[in-house]
């Protein structure tokens, strides 16, 4: 399917397009570790998966090595096993995002925890335009959500050119992070699951499986089938075509450990009791940094992990009538919530001069498009502009349609959907 209207509406409610090329490498690259990994059969699954992910992350030479840390489990595990082979000093540890989010905040604990200093890059000091977009685009990450893409290379300017940067990626989505409490082994089912979560513009918009299956390749794979259906487009579509040309910029001094065809192995051949809810991979992390484990995060909603189940019950109802608070008051100016990534979108489009001069740049752009229906672009700026919603995601997902359309208006052409400098052996 090319049809631009369709391409639009499947980006709009998915917030990425599935690329054929790069769909195809990551299934291979699972396939193939998974038959490695079956010819291997391990009795302590815990160890084994320990032991492979310490193989991953050895370093090759003296650095400078830069982790950049977040609130997740990913990084810290990484960060973790890096110093096991440095000293404090021989790691630089970077952060960024917004005052009072997690990523921000809790991030230079965990570095504290294993003796190391952190730099903080406030992206409130930092300006974006639609340049930054549009080189974002050209350089791979057009169709996806490009904020994330634009921020890690806006920090990645401000690295030492011959470091090695360690990131955390696909260590979630691997870990079992997404998997649902049961079992559905239709395809369709999945293809909806994974369309609302990903869906911004409610119910009356949402796709049908049908409309959205023609863009994804149906699966399993060979070698693929027991991963159930939701398991594999949230790993083998999602990951390659929206999250890593966001965070894995085309720069050779970025590492992704958790992309090792071991690691992949060892975690796509566990049951899934043991990958639901991450079960093993905490058990692994409190092996590796039991320091580090205990320590507030993402994954424990901030709190620290020993937190009474009172204090978690009522932060849990407080953080409820914050999101309520600002679906209901969008005029209000509310503070980010602690899980905002980068960014609290909903402030910038309204309080800051270069998300606001973004918008109606890509609005604008957008004017002679054929849109669909459910979506009245100038109307979702306006109402936003005004206090009457808060439309901020849904501005940014236009925005990167904008840009997108501009510069790789064919996400199927080759040259836009090539696998070139990615890191994993395909």
């Amino acid at each position: 399917m090319t049809d631009e209207a369709d391409v639009i509406g499947a980006f709009l409610h998915l917030g990425f397009i599935p690329r054929p090329n790069r769909i195809a490498a990551y299934r291979s690259f699972a396939a193939r570790a998974i038959r490695g990994a079956e010819e291997h059969a391990v009795s302590d699954r815990v160890a084994h998966v320990q032991k492979v992910l310490e193989e991953s992350v050895i370093p090759a030479g003296p650095g400078p090595h830069v982790v950049p840390l977040s609130s997740g489990l990913d990084s810290r595990l990484v960060f973790a096993l890096l110093r096991r082979h440095l000293n404090a000093n021989e790691v630089h540890v970077v952060t960024y995002g917004s005052a009072r989010t997690w990523d921000f905040e809790l991030a230079p604990r965990v570095a504290e925890a294993l003796g190391a200093e952190t730099e903080r890059f406030d992206l409130a000091d930092l300006s974006f335009d639609i340049e930054d977009f549009r080189a974002a685009a050209r350089s791979g990450a057009s169709w996806t959500h490009m904020l994330g893409a634009v921020v890690v290379r806006k920090i990645a300017a401000q690295l030492p050119v011959d470091c090695t940067v360690w990131t955390g990626y696909l260590g979630d989505p691997l870990a079992g992070s997404h998997l649902p409490p049961t079992v559905s082994w239709d395809w369709s089912e999945g293809i909806e699951r994974l369309a609302a979560k990903t869906n911004l513009w409610g119910s009356d918009s949402h796709p049908t499986a049908a409309h959205l299956g023609s863009l994804i390749p149906e699966g399993p794979n060979e070698g693929l089938e027991d991963l159930e259906p939701y398991d594999h487009l949230y790993l083998l579509v999602r990951q390659p075509c929206q999250m890593r040309p966001c965070v894995l910029p085309n720069d050779p001094r970025f590492l992704a450990p958790f992309e090792d065809l071991r690691v992949v192995g060892a975690f796509l051949t566990l049951p899934r009791a043991e990958r639901f809810q991450r079960k093993l991979y905490r058990e692994v992390i409190a092996r590796v940094a039991p320091d580090v484990a205990r320590l507030p995060g993402s994954a424990t909603g901030g709190l620290p992990h020993d937190v009474t189940r009172r204090r978690r019950r009522a932060t849990g109802l407080w953080r409820r009538a914050m999101a309520s608070g600002r679906r209901r008051l969008p005029r209000f100016r509310w503070p980010a919530p602690g899980w905002t990534n980068f960014i609290d979108l909903d402030d910038a489009f309204r309080h800051r001069e270069d998300f606001r001069v973004l918008a109606s740049t890509c609005v604008s752009q957008l004017a002679g498009r054929e849109m669909p229906p459910w979506l009245n672009v100038a109307r979702l700026h306006a109402d936003h502009l005004a206090g009457r919603a808060n439309n901020g995601d849904a501005l940014m997902r236009t925005c990167a349609l904008a840009v997108s359309l501009e510069i790789c208006p064919d996400p199927f052409a080759a040259a836009a959907d090539n696998v070139i400098g990615w890191g994993i052996d395909i």
